[in-house]
């Protein structure tokens, strides 16, 4: 019998430390730290859906709340307790962390972190600068979306689409719609339906018809290469291309099935049903090596049965 009870005790004081526990792993309150004037407004609610937005407080002249890492700037801020749930109102910013946001009206959420921005914003992460037309997105998880003219721009490169997914945490982020990315440094752009860039190591991915070109000093495109799936990386400059494969350059062209091309010994790897076309010369085979130099092709080798063809 004592050692049942014993045993009922230990439990019971588990369950209680597991449910403190708990109490604690949810966000702190919001604090005020400043605003020059705060009061409570009540409102008779027109029927029963909405009355939890009928009760409200509301801060005025330079605000400022807090919580945890989260700042949160405002002309304006209406706190509504039962929703979990702060509007913001005028040259808002808010800081978290390593990211600010600046936006004209929007609202957070003091229990999830989320947040909902459905009017222009701006955003700066590390040196990089974001701008789009509505924002919605997380604080905890760094999970962000955003619609509409997206832009995001540093000193060495730039990217626009028509919506964005960010995932801070992982250095991920997706562009959709009419994408472009560009390299400012190695002139390297790269366009698709779906476009995605590895932060931490500089690698892209192209999807759904994404083309890749590069241009000279003088502006002119050195080629591009076209395909359903691409993958590169900046850094150590080399590209994979797959499925559907088209490259143009000035007057040559060439199709296949999947190439590589390495940036360091200027040379493309061409696989799988490749035709290349130079002026009057198609020539076939199921590999060819071709030396892609800056201003001028170089070598060509073929293997495996290659044909010529000359047109008259």
């Amino acid at each position: 019998m004592h050692i049942n009870i014993v045993k009922s005790q230990r439990i019971i004081i588990a369950l209680l430390i597991f449910l403190f526990g708990m109490a604690f792993a949810e966000n702190k309150p919001i604090e005020l730290l400043h605003a020059g004037t705060m009061q409570k407004v009540t409102k008779k609610p027109l029927d029963d859906l909405n009355k939890a937005e009928n009760s409200y407080i509301m801060f005025d002249k330079d605000v400022h709340l807090k919580q945890e890492d989260v700042h949160l700037y405002a002309d304006r801020a209406y706190q509504y307790p039962d929703l979990h749930l702060v509007r913001l109102f005028g040259n808002v910013t808010i800081h978290d962390d390593s990211v600010t946001v600046w936006f004209e009206k929007g609202e957070y959420n003091t229990k999830t972190k989320d947040i909902r921005v459905p009017v222009s914003i701006r955003i700066l992460y590390d040196t990089r600068q974001f701008s789009a037309g509505s924002l919605t997105g997380n604080f905890d998880n760094d999970i962000y979306r955003a619609y509409g003219q997206v832009e995001i721009r540093d000193s060495l490169s730039y990217a626009l689409g028509d919506s964005l997914l960010f995932d801070l945490e992982q250095e991920r982020a997706w562009l959709y719609g009419n994408a472009v990315m560009t390299d400012t440094v190695n002139n390297i752009t790269m366009r698709g339906k779906e476009l995605e860039y590895h932060l931490d190591s500089d690698q892209f991915f192209g999807r759904k018809d994404a083309s890749v070109y590069e241009t000279l000093d003088d502006g002119t495109k050195r080629f591009e290469v076209f395909a359903k799936s691409l993958h590169g990386d900046m850094n150590e400059g080399w590209l994979i291309a797959e499925d559907s494969v088209y490259i143009k350059q000035d007057s040559s062209a060439a199709w296949c099935d999947s190439l590589f091309y390495l940036d360091s010994t200027q040379t493309v790897q061409l696989y799988g049903k490749v035709h290349m076309q130079y002026k009057d010369i198609d020539m076939y085979a199921s590999a060819m090596s071709l030396n892609f130099y800056r201003n001028h092709l170089g070598e060509l080798m073929a293997t495996e049965n290659p044909k010529v063809t000359l047109t008259e």
